[in-house]
């Protein structure tokens, strides 16, 4: 690991000493995929880079066990334990402008296991592999709308605008 994720992970266990703490290699992500979601599999494996892979791997992640998800390049400045006193699914804003495309980055989210909110994000992955079949179509999307911050933020838009 370069010392500088060593350094910002050794900051989310000292701030957080209550936490488990997993660190999950590519192998491991499919491993887990196979294991929990074979349905998904083929999806996950065409996806032509790592980075769609990791993407979609974490949401799946938060479904099955709740929990914290953080980059490897998150820094943590203050503990966390408090988030988890309300609510059920914790997601970031970047920047002021809730329109802006990136504006939820799904580099650090939280949540409760078993969460429907992560089955809206799971269908949209999959609603967005038909994309993949097409090359152009992929070229001009791109991982941060196929599995990355502007999914997560189309999911969250549809998410408010539901009766649920």
């Amino acid at each position: 690991m370069p010392a500088n994720y060593a350094r910002w992970s050794t900051s989310l266990r000292k701030m957080n000493p209550g936490f488990a703490y997993l660190l999950w290699d590519d192998f491991d992500n499919r491993s887990f995929i196979e294991q929990h979601y074979p349905w998904f599999l083929a999806v996950y494996d065409a996806y032509p880079r790592e980075i769609y892979r990791a993407d979609a791997v974490r949401y799946f992640f938060l479904y099955q066990f709740g929990g914290l998800y953080a980059d490897m390049d998150t820094e943590c400045l203050r503990p966390l334990e408090r988030l988890f006193e309300s609510g059920d699914v914790w997601l970031g804003r970047m920047g002021k402008d809730p329109d802006f495309s990136h504006s939820i980055p799904n580099a650090i989210m939280a949540s409760r296991p078993l969460q429907e909110f992560w089955l809206l994000v799971i269908h949209l992955l999959v609603e967005n592999a038909r994309i993949l079949c097409d090359a152009t179509a992929m070229a001009d999307k791109g991982p941060e709308a196929l599995t990355g911050p502007i999914l997560l933020k189309d999911a969250y838009d549809t998410y408010l605008l539901s009766d649920r």
